[in-house]
């Protein structure tokens, strides 16, 4: 379970990190490993590995040419011949695009990667670090056979193999020391924010900024930065705005760490602002209802939260705009990590 939870919380950092969230206590010389690190990429040729062990190519590939061994079955079915007295003339061929040097070459990548990956990463899935492999290559030309089989291939499984071992040898070739490398986050509040939009975020809430702009006597007139809400979810006829901010109540239960009024006005204003603007007429003609919410994180397994047997979205439903009166409601921080994929 533990082994699970780890995986989670480094997809989530690796999906929703941004220049706001990244590790920014830390030396310059290390920003570069801390940014470009590639966790899904170590992960994703882990997986293969256990699954399908070193990657190897299995089947030959022919490709238009001129030198190399014809396959003739393909060449007659795929070329067109030109028509002499003498007979038919191919002006090219199916030829064996994989040699015995393609296919050692992709092996030793392979290993490479999966090396480093388990080197890295390995600890997460308690395997022993399989052998050092034995490079006859720079990791530069590693680097430039991929990005060739990637351009080559068809097949959707392969490229994503490819690509992942890529972003491996970059990742390798920059880093001058193998040792150590940097992977987190110390302002998760702007993860969760990502999270909460990537979750419930179904509406374009652009479409739901209040605006306002100043009609000047002398001049143009100018409009006034629109007020953002951070997510806004549809469900059938019902519109739910919410605050995703990374709020501590759920964790600390001090009514300090309650949305303040700032954040509470903002609130009110958008649900007003959908209640009675004339560009959403329509839609509440229709029977739109429109609910407004603040979403915390807490952690469910607390005792002070174990009676509460309620849903997230049953919560939700509770929390009507009408007398412009808002509740806040928790969201369990694992549920959400572990919902998001």
């Amino acid at each position: 379970m533990l082994r699970d939870e780890i995986i989670q919380l480094m997809n989530v950092l690796n999906e929703y990190n941004d220049q706001q969230s990244v590790i920014d206590e830390i030396q310059p010389d290390q920003l570069l490993k801390t940014v470009s690190f590639p966790v899904q990429a170590y992960l994703t040729v882990i997986l293969d590995y256990l699954n399908n062990g070193y990657f190897q190519i299995k089947e030959d590939m022919y490709v238009q040419g001129t030198s190399g061994v014809i396959n003739w079955s393909q060449t007659i079915k795929k070329e067109d011949p030109i028509a002499m007295k003498s007979g038919l003339i191919y002006p090219k061929y199916r030829v064996r695009h994989h040699s015995k040097t393609d296919k050692d070459l992709i092996n030793e990548i392979s290993k490479y990667c999966v090396y480093q990956s388990m080197l890295r990463l390995g600890w997460v899935y308690k395997l022993p670090l399989p052998p050092k492999p034995v490079m006859t290559r720079e990791l530069p030309i590693y680097g430039q056979y991929l990005d060739g089989m990637i351009y080559k291939t068809n097949k959707d499984e392969e490229k994503r193999i490819f690509k992942a071992m890529s972003r491996i040898l970059n990742f390798e070739n920059t880093n001058n020391d193998s040792s150590e490398f940097y992977f987190g986050t110390n302002r998760f509040e702007y993860i969760w924010e990502r999270l909460i939009q990537a979750t419930y975020g179904n509406k374009d809430k652009e479409y739901y900024f209040p605006k306002t702009k100043w009609l000047l006597n002398f001049g143009r007139d100018r409009a006034n930065t629109a007020l953002e809400p951070d997510t806004v979810m549809g469900e059938g006829d019902e519109l739910y705005i919410l605050d995703a901010k990374y709020y501590k109540y759920g964790e600390t239960r001090i009514p300090s760490d309650l949305p303040n009024s700032s954040s509470i006005n903002k609130q009110i204003s958008y649900g007003e602002y959908v209640a009675v603007n004339d560009k959403f007429k329509a839609e509440r003609d229709a029977g739109m209802k429109i609910y407004n919410a603040f979403l915390m994180p807490y952690n469910a397994e607390q005792e002070i939260y174990s009676q509460i047997q309620i849903t997230t979205f049953q919560l939700a439903r509770l929390l009507q705009i009408g007398n412009n009166q808002l509740k806040a409601i928790n969201e369990c921080r694992v549920y959400l990590l572990m919902s998001s994929f």
